[in-house]
């Protein structure tokens, strides 16, 4: 049971106050202060947009001659209330800074009563908004498809088109980038095909000599990186078996570059199945939220909206899984049952607070090889895990050898080392 104190602690007010002096930073501090506000105060406008991207404040009290403070703020996160203050006050300027999202605008010296109502109006208005938010996220309709989860369009399609090629395939080809939930559309496919037997799965990467002839649904796992000897052994044992292969990879360029069989791929992509990534579903990202949470086991009654700003804002390379991850991490450190900003990993924090970090690396300019492509992936993943090899072997689901291998082949490791030393 929740006591009085660890609800007003999760229902806290974010204010930063941006001044041109310490003084009256102070005296604006003392002004306002009330029992659920945490304050932050910076002395010039760029340590105030620091602060912003740092804690993603309800409110922000500019007291700055930075004229456009307001417009990055907004462009930053357009809900976020702003309060102007100013000596230069007039009715047109008024105007003009609340069509364009001020939220208020006081004319110095400020009185202090009308501050005070503005800001506990304000806050008072924050604290309603998160509060629907944590109903609407507890209440949103469940949408669930063989334990696939989303009603976006994209989602909508993937599972009709399950639903239609299920009862009647041989071999179907699952396609989409790594942690999309091919795995998931492979049980889906199995369990709506009422094929005798269990759905068998195995890493080509990793296969033996021998194709696995058991009972059931065989689920190949990136046939992209099956050898060259055991793709003829499928080829021709297809005929006799049930085979649902994914791949996160065109497998076009490697037929034409004879690095996959051109028949093996003729049969497998007579029926295809294409899982979305995440940003293609951005729709069905609450709806995720709230079924990682509650698989979590600990009773999350909500997130705030400074959380589910910074989950907007990052682009997840790594999918459906990558997200997963983020929240279980949130659940086990929220307190008081409720996922705040500072509970996400601090990779996906420190990403978001400084937009130039989630600049990729440049790649060559001319047509994209598959090499091209790879690489670009790899570096990706790398600078979202902050360099580290074993969280990017995961994201991208590959060994971390197999993902050393790569860094060396595209002269990553090198660059790695390079940055490490610097």
């Amino acid at each position: 049971m929740e006591t009085d104190a660890e609800l007003n602690t999760a229902s806290n007010i974010v204010l930063v106050i941006v001044g041109d002096n310490s003084g009256s930073l102070e005296l604006l501090s003392s002004a306002v202060a009330r029992a659920g506000l945490i304050i932050h105060t910076a002395a010039s406008s760029e340590e105030g947009l620091a602060l912003v991207f740092r804690e993603y404040p309800h409110i922000v009290l500019a007291d700055s001659g930075d004229s456009t403070l307001a417009d990055r703020i907004a462009a930053f996160d357009s809900s976020i209330d702003v309060v102007l203050m100013t000596r230069e006050y007039t009715d047109d300027a008024a105007i003009a800074a609340v069509r364009k999202g001020a939220a208020a605008y006081l004319k110095k010296p400020i009185a202090f009563s009308a501050l005070n109502e503005v800001v506990g109006r304000l806050s008072e208005a924050a604290r309603q908004r998160e509060e629907a938010g944590a109903l609407e996220a507890a209440m949103l309709p469940a949408a669930s498809f063989e334990g696939m989860i989303g009603r976006s369009p994209a989602a909508a399609e993937m599972f009709s088109r399950i639903r239609r090629i299920a009862p009647c395939f041989r071999t179907v080809l699952v396609s989409g980038e790594p942690g999309s939930g091919k795995d998931s559309a492979a049980a889906a496919l199995h369990s709506l095909s009422a094929a005798p037997g269990r759905l068998i799965a195995i890493r080509c990467a990793e296969m033996g000599a021998e194709i696995v002839r058991a009972s059931g649904t065989l689920f190949l796992d990136e046939v992209g990186a099956m050898p060259l000897p055991q793709q003829a052994m499928l080829a021709a044992s297809l005929p006799r078996m049930r085979v649902i292969a994914s791949t996160s990879r065109d497998l076009r360029p490697l037929v034409a570059r004879r690095l996959f069989r051109e028949d093996l791929y003729r049969a497998l992509t007579m029926l295809e199945v294409h899982v979305p990534r995440l940003a293609d579903r951005a729709e069905d990202v609450p709806l995720l939220i709230r079924h990682f949470a509650a698989q979590s086991g600990a009773s999350i009654r909500g997130i705030t909206r400074r959380a589910r700003a910074v989950l907007a804002r990052y682009p997840f390379p790594g999918n459906i899984r990558q997200l997963e991850d983020a929240i279980r991490h949130a659940c086990t450190v929220a307190s008081h049952r409720v996922i705040d900003a500072s509970h996400l990993p601090e990779y996906l924090q420190l990403a978001v607070r400084a937009p130039e970090a989630m600049r990729m690396p440049a790649i060559p300019p001319g047509p994209e090889t598959f090499g091209d492509h790879e690489r670009h992936v790899i570096a990706e993943a790398l600078l979202r895990t902050g360099g580290n090899q074993t969280k990017a072997a995961k994201t991208l689901d590959i060994g971390r050898d197999a993902l050393r291998y790569k860094m060396r082949k595209y002269g990553l490791l090198a660059n790695q080392r390079a940055a490490a030393s610097r």
